[in-house]
Order: C-alpha cells, then structure tokens, then sequence
C-alpha cells in the first residue's frame, strides 16, 4: 500500500492511523471509529459550490477536477484520475447538507451506508463534476438520497446513500456548528428553497 499520500497529512496527536481501517482515538477503545465530524469537521470539501438547491427535494454542485490536487499525483501516477472514493464522498456531502438542511441542521448528518453505488466512468484533471442528490426519505433518525455524478451528458456514478442523523452525545464528540460552513458553501444559491436558474 502506498501511504506517501498518508504521511503527509499527519493525525493530530492521540490519533493512531490503522491502514483499511481509519484513524483511532488513542485514549479510547480502539474499536471505537472516529465520527466524520470529529475526525474531518469537513476539513476536506469536494465540492467547490452549489449551483442548485431545492429545500428538502433537490440539490446539484460542482466540483472541479485539478492537477493542483494533491491526491491525483500518486493515484494512478501517469494517468491521473479523481479516486472513486473521492467522488462518492462529494456526492455524500451533497447529499448530507441537503438532509442536514431539510432537517434544520437539529442533528449530525453522518454517512451510514452505500447500499447501491455504481461508477461508470472517470474524472481527470479539467472535468468539472456535477453531483445531483435527490431527496429519497427524511425521517428523525436519518434519511436516503438518490445521486448521480456527471461530466457534461456522460453519466460518472449513480447510487443511493443512506445517512444517520445522530445527537451530538450519540456522536461523542463536540458541537460542530454545520450550519456556518455549509451556509458558506449555499452561497452561490441566491435564494435557499428556490431552485437558481443559470
């Protein structure tokens, strides 16, 4: 396994990385995962802005693909491709604020599983990605959204994301105040609950 990508980004201390498995709190059970929200807080976004947003039913962003991104110089070195994982987590944060918002941001949005994902095609540097999540459920204790990636007309991934939405106890982690940085990602929607035409 290649960690040169890996030992760049240095866990804060306490943290232990196991390869296949994520970061551990080392003060904690070792079985214990990290949240997204205590190991990420978002720190990564993959998308750059939010082109459409429909209240509770729909939302569409982009993401666009450059050399200028670490994570393509050594995933598949020659023929660099944005990382099927990389993608899935885009369409999940599309996804995760569309509920998150639907939902009043009451509780963390924290992804639960990927029961259906398939990945038609690739991403290069000079795509422009556009995710599209459609709101399938919404329940308390989390919800489904349908998403679709696409470059132009050519379909790039399709599936459906299940997220849980969990107290911040449940989490066992700190506050994260959602709505600022998700916000600051809606600010290219004009009016939030309307659909923004280009």
């Amino acid at each position: 396994m290649n960690l040169s990508c890996l030992q760049r980004v240095r866990p804060l201390s306490g943290w232990t990385l196991i390869p296949g498995n994520g970061f551990f709190r080392e003060d904690v059970s070792l079985f214990r995962a990290v949240s997204i929200a205590e190991w990420l807080i978002m720190r990564w976004f993959w998308v750059d802005r939010f082109v459409e947003f429909q209240s509770g039913s729909y939302a569409k962003s982009i993401k666009n693909v450059t050399l200028a991104e670490e994570h393509l110089h050594d995933h598949q070195p020659g023929f660099p491709i944005m990382p099927s994982s990389l993608i899935l987590e885009g369409l999940a944060q599309t996804g995760g604020i569309l509920l998150g918002e639907h939902q009043k941001f009451a509780k963390m949005v924290i992804l639960a599983k990927v029961p259906r994902m398939t990945f038609h095609s690739w991403a290069i540097p000079g795509d422009t990605l556009t995710y599209s999540a459609k709101l399938a459920n919404s329940r308390d204790e989390g919800g489904t959204v349908e998403v679709t990636a696409h470059i132009g007309d050519r379909l790039i991934a399709d599936g459906e994301i299940v997220f849980a939405c969990v107290s911040e106890e449940e989490a066992g982690t700190e506050r994260v105040d959602q709505m600022s940085w998700v916000f600051s990602l809606l600010r290219a929607v004009i009016d939030i609950g309307r659909t923004s035409k280009s």
